[in-house]
């Protein structure tokens, strides 16, 4: 005699949901940049000037040296990003 048989399974359908207890950390990002100093001016200054008259058939020359701007406060600023770093965010809680 031979053993024979059959076994029928039969499968359904579903769905489920799961929400973990926890929390997850903001990730930070920390930007250093390439930094220069620049000087800043106040006052641009003067143009030198040249100036002619003529008067009773002479001839007069008038000259202004100008003046030289002022100075400011120096003023630093970026020039580029050297470099960038991100952490990553971590959940802390139960899975």
């Amino acid at each position: 005699m031979t053993p024979s048989g059959s076994v029928a399974i039969s499968v359904g359908s579903g769905t489920a949901n799961y929400t973990p207890a926890g929390t997850v950390s903001q990730p930070t990002t920390t930007v250093t940049l390439d930094t220069t100093t620049v000087n800043s001016i106040t006052d641009v200054g003067t143009l030198p000037s040249l100036t002619m008259t003529v008067s009773n058939e002479t001839l007069t020359f008038g000259w202004n040296a100008g003046n030289l701007p002022t100075k400011g406060d120096n003023t630093t600023v970026a020039t580029g990003v050297q470099s960038a770093v991100t952490t990553q965010p971590v959940f802390t809680g139960t899975g």
